[in-house]
């Protein structure tokens, strides 16, 4: 796993949670910051699936391989899915329904490198 790429997941996706939290705060729906957040950190995450898929087929592999990939794909849905339900909730709720998952994908991400490292138990 890349640190600087997780690093950036992990900043990128805790503004997009605070950026959340103002809009509960301010009782606003869901808005295109919040949806174009969703975007870049899936993105971000898709690069970071590519590499660790790359490095797998390379022979690289964690002793926890199906955890890894649990994961691994856990992470690459948890914000569209997060997306859909927010949007289909046109109130606070729906900006707290992805704000919570903003916060859900820095766990993951740290937990995949703890799983790449062999340090997570």
């Amino acid at each position: 796993m890349i640190d600087a790429l997780a690093t950036g997941i992990i900043a990128a996706s805790l503004a997009f949670a605070l950026w959340s939290v103002v809009g509960v705060v301010r009782d606003r729906p869901p808005d295109r910051v919040q949806l174009a957040g969703v975007v870049l950190v899936e993105l971000a995450l898709l690069v970071q699936e590519a590499i660790a898929v790359n490095r797998l087929v390379q022979g690289d592999r964690p002793e926890e391989l199906a955890v890894f990939i649990g994961y691994l794909f856990g992470s690459l849905v948890v914000l569209p899915l997060a997306a859909w339900l927010g949007l289909l909730e046109r109130t606070r709720w729906g900006t707290a329904i992805i704000g919570f998952a903003f916060l859900v994908i820095p766990v993951l991400v740290v937990r995949l490198q703890q799983i790449w490292d062999g340090t997570g138990a």
